[in-house]
């Protein structure tokens, strides 16, 4: 799948996965993506996940957000993905854009398979990450 993606072995990839709707905090996710590619251009981004019904021009925004990052293939859209399982083996990083989560089953699904989380506090990821996490007690992102 990394292949397919157009990444290497040695490239870390930054994934996140979830319906795109403006509750997602999507802009920190490419931000985060841009300024580590600044500073290590083997980090890439993939994005997987697509509108929700009615919510179709908040994901042109974000396609247009992506096609002007300059990041080409670097950060990627992926679309909807079924099953969603390898790509959570692809991705070294899965990033949770949620600010606020009701329980964070997409948190749960990448620890399933072994892949260090990064993610808000808010709501119950607190919870699902527990004693393997680190962070602040605010609902901003921590910074690389």
């Amino acid at each position: 799948m990394r292949r397919e993606w157009g990444f290497g072995p040695e490239d870390v990839i930054l994934g996140t996965a979830s319906a795109l709707r403006p509750a997602q905090a999507y802009r920190g996710f490419r931000r985060a993506r841009v300024q580590l590619a600044r500073e290590d251009p083997r980090v890439g981004g993939v994005l997987a996940g697509d509108a929700a019904p009615g919510d179709e021009s908040y994901r042109d925004q974000i396609l247009q957000r992506i096609a002007a990052s300059g990041l080409g293939r670097r950060l990627r859209w992926l679309g909807n993905l079924e099953p969603v399982e390898p790509f959570y083996h692809a991705i070294d990083i899965f990033v949770s854009t949620s600010e606020y989560e009701t329980f964070g089953n997409s948190v749960c699904e990448a620890m399933a398979c072994r892949r260090p989380v990064a993610a808000y506090r808010g709501g119950s990821v607190h919870e699902v990450v527990g004693d393997a996490g680190a962070g602040r007690s605010d609902r901003r992102p921590l910074r690389p």
